[in-house]
């Protein structure tokens, strides 16, 4: 193979030096080849208008339609498969296509369907016309494209041998061109791919200089890594803020760690370690596939990282606004000695190195964790209170049922501004912000536990409770949910919030529901939930939500929500079980796990 492509449906495409295939998760469904394409390589893939656009080395373009008619798989007789498989269509057009090597799509704002060649320049169809970008005429950087991207204002990137060409036709014939080279931010001329991502930025991959970032609209660079040691970048993908991977020409994959720089290969061992990677697709379950060496597909569950912290059932988790991580278990509080950003990230299944680096500051049985809006840490215990502590770890004070809590052990805790709230197994206590005014325990929310307090993002204090149901404090003003669409409310173990404000929580026995301000909606394992005996609940740095249970967790896209993924062993992620406050986020979405973090 030497590219793959992910469509709107979720089916892989994968181009060969010798055809064109369908993947949908199960087999290879085979599409039929003309023989204007039946002897060239596929060398770019793309999805515009319900089709999916073909180039070929020979300068060909086919499309076919996404939802077309597909064959189950590759069965071994070629003259079946050849009658029966769908069947790539030429692309036609007055102007005729080009004779070099197609070597990427774009599209822009106003509908303009641009495509790259090897030797020709650019080419965009507008209004049923084909015009040209080169060198001589326009003042392309190169007539060598090697690819292509669109910006938020609608502009095409190209990447070329000689700098980046950012090209524009607002008007007919009204061809825009401005070049980047060198002396516009450039370590190296030769540009061998690009790619967009969500927020704008364009990121470049070079022959020898490796990758920077530029801003789209300032058109300066705002990132590059120093001293690249692997060669020519032949293709980029990026997970989130945080991660973006590279294929490389001859070191196989690299992972780059945004926040600090560092750069990861493959062991030194490992069989793909020194081998051209050829492209490289992030698909919508945040899988990265990959082709490699002699076109062999592969695939790995990147997003999972895991740490051995050297303490074992992990019953709280917190990661402070300096990026350490605090966890709490039956053998103390444990706070991490170096910043996050000073480790990279391992692969999966490896453990990551550094993150043992923990010293026990507080030998109390913790079960909960919360950072003030100052920086300092509330650290919930079984059986002693909750104890405050500055941000090296120092005991600052401790409330205990000798200063008015309501009960000694406390399972969560959250702060509004005005009050901090403590949830314990006997009732709620609150004390103000600044911790120094009495503990008043809180008779309206009862004497039995409370197992969350949440506070989301309008300031409305959430609370979780043992047969009263779901409760929100607002304007001063307790208001009880005791049933959903029919469903009786009891108790609520986990309580978490989306990126668009709607409130996620879980049930002892009905599932997880999800509440806008005005309806609520139930996940059950009918609609795709693994288990409904949920341990955990979160929002990760990502936007899903983490669904936590005895032996895995399920991802959610609030986006999506007829669609979940369970997360276990067999897809690289540990098989362990969630304890309820031992999931917390950071920028990369992590979480925490009963025996270590992922």
């Amino acid at each position: 193979m030497t590219i793959v492509f992910q469509d709107s449906n979720g089916w892989l495409w994968c181009g060969a030096e010798k055809g064109l295939f369908r993947y949908d998760g199960l087999s290879f469904q085979p599409i039929g080849l003309a023989d204007t394409f039946a002897n060239a390589q596929v060398t770019a893939l793309f999805e515009s208008q319900g089709q999916i656009w073909v180039g070929f080395s020979n300068g060909a373009i086919g499309h076919i339609p996404i939802s077309g008619n597909f064959q189950p798989a590759l069965t071994g007789d070629a003259e079946a498969e050849k009658k029966y498989a769908p069947h790539l269509v030429l692309w036609q057009i007055e102007e005729g296509l080009p004779s070099q090597k197609i070597t990427a799509f774009a599209e822009d704002k106003s509908g303009g369907f641009w495509f790259g060649t090897y030797g020709e320049g650019l080419y965009v169809w507008k209004n049923n016309r084909l015009y040209q970008f080169n060198a001589e005429d326009e003042g392309l950087a190169s007539d060598d494209i090697y690819a292509l991207v669109s910006d938020a204002q609608g502009r095409i990137w190209a990447g070329t041998d000689a700098g980046i060409s950012i090209c524009s036709m607002p008007e007919m014939e009204q061809k825009r061109v401005q070049n980047l080279g060198i002396s516009e931010g450039l370590p190296d001329e030769i540009v061998t791919t690009l790619l967009a991502d969500n927020q704008g930025i364009i990121w470049v991959g070079t022959q020898e200089k490796g990758i920077l970032r530029f801003d789209a609209t300032t058109l300066n660079p705002t990132f590059q890594i120093q001293n690249w040691a692997f060669g020519e970048v032949t293709c980029l993908s990026v997970f989130g803020s945080q991660e973006l991977w590279v294929g490389t020409g001859r070191d196989g994959l690299v992972r780059v760690d945004l926040s600090s720089g560092k750069t990861q290969a493959l062991p030194e061992a490992h069989a793909l370690r020194h081998v051209k990677t050829h492209s490289l697709c992030k698909d919508r379950e945040g899988l990265l596939w990959a082709v490699l060496d002699k076109g062999v597909l592969y695939s790995a569950n990147v997003r999972f990282g895991f740490w051995q912290p050297g303490f074992s059932n992990v019953q709280a988790l917190l990661v402070d606004h300096q990026g350490r991580f605090w966890s709490g278990c039956q053998k103390g509080l444990f706070l991490q000695n170096v910043p996050r950003n000073a480790v990279p990230v391992s692969l999966p299944r490896n453990s990551v190195p550094g993150y043992t680096e923990f010293k026990n500051v507080l030998p109390q049985n913790i079960i909960s964790l919360w950072e003030s809006p100052t920086g300092e840490i509330w650290a919930g215990t079984f059986g002693n209170g909750v104890f405050v502590l500055d941000s090296q770890g120092r005991v600052l004070r401790q409330f205990s049922e000798r200063q008015g809590l309501a009960n000694g052990s406390v399972l969560s805790i959250g702060g509004d501004g005005h009050k901090i709230w403590l949830a314990t197994l006997g009732g709620v206590s609150a004390i103000s912000a600044d911790g120094k005014s009495g503990l008043q325990v809180q008779p309206e929310l009862g004497t039995s536990y409370v197992y969350k307090v949440f506070t989301d993002s309008r300031g409305r204090v959430w609370f979780g409770t043992d047969g009263k149901g779901l409760a929100v404090l607002e304007n001063g003003s307790l208001r009880y949910f005791t049933a959903a669409n029919g469903t009786a409310l009891k108790t609520i173990y986990s309580i978490a919030e989306d990126k668009i404000g709607r409130i996620w929580f879980s049930t002892d026995r009905e599932g997880l529901f999800s509440f806008d301000g005005h309806n609520f909606h139930q996940f059950t394992t009918a609609n795709g939930l693994h288990s409904q005996r949920i341990t955990g609940l979160a929002a990760d740095g990502n936007g899903l939500i983490v669904i936590g249970y005895d032996d895995g967790f399920d991802l959610l896209n609030p986006e999506r929500v007829d669609h979940l993924m369970f997360c276990d062993a067999s897809i690289g992620a540990p098989s362990v079980g969630v304890n309820l406050n031992a999931l917390c986020r950071d920028g990369r979405g992590m979480s925490g796990l009963d025996q270590r973090a992922v």
